[in-house]
């Protein structure tokens, strides 16, 4: 095994790893805040809000889960024409 090798890459290691944890914290944080205001919402029994998050997961997670195309070009009404 070659010891100056792996000695010579520690430091980019370290930087990874730190790098890491960063990330992981970021998300850490942001999950609570997301789920603290979840949470507010649905204890409080804020109508508009709580309707507008169901919405929300609704149509983002649909979509993802079935993999429908919902742009606009495909979803806008059609109205009869005029004759």
């Amino acid at each position: 095994m070659n010891w100056t090798v792996i000695i010579d890459y520690v430091p980019a290691y370290r930087e990874a790893m730190l790098l890491t944890l960063r990330i992981g914290w970021m998300g850490i944080v942001l999950a609570t805040v997301l789920g603290l205001a979840g949470a507010f919402i649905r204890y409080y029994h804020v109508p508009v809000l709580s309707q507008m998050v169901l919405l929300f997961l609704v149509y983002f997670g649909t979509t993802r889960m079935f993999g429908w195309n919902l742009s606009g070009e495909l979803t806008r009404w059609r109205t009869p024409r005029a004759t």
